[in-house]
Protein backbone atom coordinates (compact mmCIF):
# COMPACT_ATOMS: atom_id res chain seq x y z
CA UNK A 1 0.00 0.00 0.00
CA UNK A 2 1.50 3.28 -1.27
CA UNK A 3 0.57 6.66 1.19
CA UNK A 4 0.30 9.89 0.06
CA UNK A 5 0.56 13.12 2.08
CA UNK A 6 -0.65 16.93 0.73
CA UNK A 7 1.05 19.83 2.36
CA UNK A 8 -0.54 23.59 1.14
CA UNK A 9 0.64 26.79 2.13
CA UNK A 10 -1.16 30.26 1.36
CA UNK A 11 0.84 33.15 0.58
CA UNK A 12 -0.04 36.91 0.17
CA UNK A 13 2.86 38.04 -2.06
CA UNK A 14 2.00 41.81 -1.27
CA UNK A 15 5.73 43.60 -2.59
CA UNK A 16 7.55 42.03 -5.13
CA UNK A 17 10.94 41.53 -3.43
CA UNK A 18 8.96 40.13 0.02
CA UNK A 19 6.50 38.21 -2.21
CA UNK A 20 9.16 36.21 -3.90
CA UNK A 21 11.24 36.00 -0.84
CA UNK A 22 7.59 34.78 1.19
CA UNK A 23 6.81 32.37 -1.35
CA UNK A 24 10.60 30.73 -1.45
CA UNK A 25 10.25 30.59 2.28
CA UNK A 26 6.65 28.23 2.03
CA UNK A 27 8.14 26.19 -0.56
CA UNK A 28 11.38 25.48 2.01
CA UNK A 29 9.53 24.75 4.43
CA UNK A 30 7.38 22.30 2.35
CA UNK A 31 10.27 20.63 0.66
CA UNK A 32 11.68 20.50 3.77
CA UNK A 33 8.74 18.28 5.22
CA UNK A 34 9.09 16.44 2.36
CA UNK A 35 12.57 15.53 2.92
CA UNK A 36 11.58 14.73 6.95
CA UNK A 37 9.47 12.32 6.39
CA UNK A 38 11.75 10.97 3.69
CA UNK A 39 9.21 11.20 0.74
CA UNK A 40 9.72 11.15 -3.04
CA UNK A 41 7.47 13.79 -4.29
CA UNK A 42 4.68 13.59 -6.51
CA UNK A 43 3.58 17.10 -7.58
CA UNK A 44 4.13 20.64 -7.31
CA UNK A 45 1.56 23.11 -7.97
CA UNK A 46 1.27 26.94 -7.20
CA UNK A 47 -2.27 28.65 -8.76
CA UNK A 48 -2.38 32.12 -7.87
CA UNK A 49 -6.19 33.37 -6.97
CA UNK A 50 -7.86 36.58 -6.45
CA UNK A 51 -6.94 38.62 -4.74
CA UNK A 52 -2.95 37.53 -4.87
CA UNK A 53 -3.35 34.84 -2.21
CA UNK A 54 -0.74 32.25 -4.08
CA UNK A 55 -1.55 28.29 -3.22
CA UNK A 56 1.45 26.19 -3.03
CA UNK A 57 0.76 22.74 -2.82
CA UNK A 58 3.10 19.72 -2.80
CA UNK A 59 1.82 16.09 -2.99
CA UNK A 60 4.40 13.68 -1.91
CA UNK A 61 4.94 9.28 -1.19
CA UNK A 62 5.28 8.27 1.73
CA UNK A 63 8.22 5.44 2.72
Amino acid sequence: MVNYRVLTVTSNPLGEFEGRETVQNDLEVLLGEVSENEGEIVSVNQVLTEPHILLTTVIYKVK
